[in-house]
């Protein structure tokens, strides 16, 4: 099943199938289970789920290739620690059961440092390749903005819209900022009247 399936079994679904929305304030935990009743109320919805996040995450590190290396070294890293944690059980049981504590107790921590790492992705590529690293990033910055970007933007329309929040956003703050430098130029002004 695509996502766009998986959009129209959301939309298909009666009210009473799927878990209400998550509040803002809630705790992590009480996310997560209500994320998991939802989920089991209409299993369809986590490629929905999976796709959103992922584009809420490329869009906050600018929706661009840097926000596109980000997430893909963040689902790397992610990825690689689940790996190594069921590597290490002694069986699904252990694996499962270790999984809830970390999930509990240590997963926003670890999670924090897979972004972390994340936000580093171009320094990891240069220093994997050296120098061939570096055009390496430059060719694949040329080959996303004016080979993929477009077909990216078409595909993504809450992208488009995340963007052009942003680029308001960064507007209404120069404008604010050049009110209050006016507002200050003009009492000085007056007060030297």
């Amino acid at each position: 099943m695509n996502w766009r399936d998986a959009m129209k079994v959301k939309s298909r679904a009666s009210p009473d199938s799927v878990a209400p929305e998550v509040p803002v304030k809630t705790g992590r935990i009480a996310r997560l289970r209500l994320l998991v009743q939802e989920i089991a109320a209409e299993p369809g919805l986590i490629v929905v789920k999976l796709r959103g996040l992922l584009v809420e995450i490329w869009g906050a590190k600018g929706g661009g290739f840097y926000g596109v290396g980000y997430v893909i070294a963040f689902v790397f890293f992610e990825i690689r620690m689940v790996v190594e944690d069921f590597a290490e059980a002694q069986g699904v049981e252990d694996f499962v059961f270790h999984q809830l504590i970390e999930t509990v107790l240590r997963l926003g921590w670890m999670s924090f440092i897979n972004a972390f790492q994340a936000l580093l992705w171009p320094l990891m590529v240069a220093e994997l390749w050296g120098g061939g690293g570096l055009v390496l990033l430059l060719a694949g910055y040329a080959a996303f903005e004016y080979l993929l970007k477009p077909h990216l933007d078409h595909l993504l329309p809450e992208l488009l819209v995340h963007r052009d929040q942003k680029i308001q956003a960064e507007l209404d703050r120069k404008r604010q900022k050049s009110e209050r430098k006016s507002r200050r130029k003009s009492k000085r002004k007056q007060s030297r009247q």
